[in-house]
């Protein structure tokens, strides 16, 4: 499986391939406001959560410039809902940067976050949690993440960043998911979409030296994205 992000009340951002077209699987639907995947309502200390809600797909569209999962170059995909969602307390859409809010001095050491459902091991069969996780990342120098990843990359396209902690990082399954930063500058305080999960060389590598992941750079796709929901609204 993958993660996503809402956007808006039609559009869910993930990663291009994520949007798989095959003729044996479909993307057919959006689960929004889940967090324990073993129980239908989420409660603590007799407060629950509506129930999530399953948003059937509409359509998919991935970047144009996407190839294949061997590049990661605009590993980003827009999924428009078939219906508007209606925002609650549960299921809100996250902000979205600038340009400026994601250069790379600007991410450089910056404390993120990644959230997923993803493996907590290597193997994707195995300790796949039943509960959102989440773990913090830094920025990283993007000829850091070059040369440890051996791959000639649109680095303007990219952000790197290595997971805060040792045996900590992005793993199977938290691919499409978002890479969060908390701005508190000005009156409101709020996540921003830095970037979506595209890909690392092996969550059982655990070291932040030697194992960064690589995330599409949302700011960047931001005139794709409005332009799309644009033309096909």
């Amino acid at each position: 499986g993958c993660g996503g992000s809402l956007i808006n009340n039609r559009y869910v951002i993930t990663a291009a391939h994520c949007c798989f077209k095959d003729k044996d699987v479909t993307l057919a639907f959006v689960r929004l406001g889940e967090y324990d995947i073993h129980h239908t309502k989420d409660c603590f200390r007799g407060n629950c959560a509506p129930q999530p809600l399953d948003v059937e797909v509409e359509h998919i569209q991935r970047h144009p410039f996407y190839q294949n999962k061997n590049t990661f170059d605009q590993d980003i995909c827009l999924i428009r809902l078939f219906e508007d969602v209606e925002f609650t307390d549960y299921i809100q859409p996250i902000c979205l940067p600038s340009a400026i809010e994601t250069d790379e001095k600007h991410l450089y050491n910056m404390t993120m976050t990644v959230a997923g459902w993803g493996s907590i091991e290597n193997n994707p069969k195995k300790k796949i949690p039943h509960v959102l996780q989440e773990v913090d990342v830094v920025g990283r120098p993007t000829d850091v993440c070059s040369s440890i990843l051996d791959l000639e990359m649109d680095w303007e396209n990219q952000i790197c960043a290595a997971g805060k902690e040792p045996a900590q990082s992005p793993c199977p399954g938290d691919s499409g998911g978002p890479l969060m930063y908390y701005n508190t500058t000005g009156d409101s305080r709020r996540y921003m979409l830095m970037g979506v999960v595209s890909a690392g060389i092996s969550c059982s590598n655990r070291d932040p030296d030697t194992n960064p992941v690589i995330f599409t750079r949302v700011a960047n796709a931001m005139p794709w994205i409005l332009s799309t929901i644009h033309n096909i609204d």
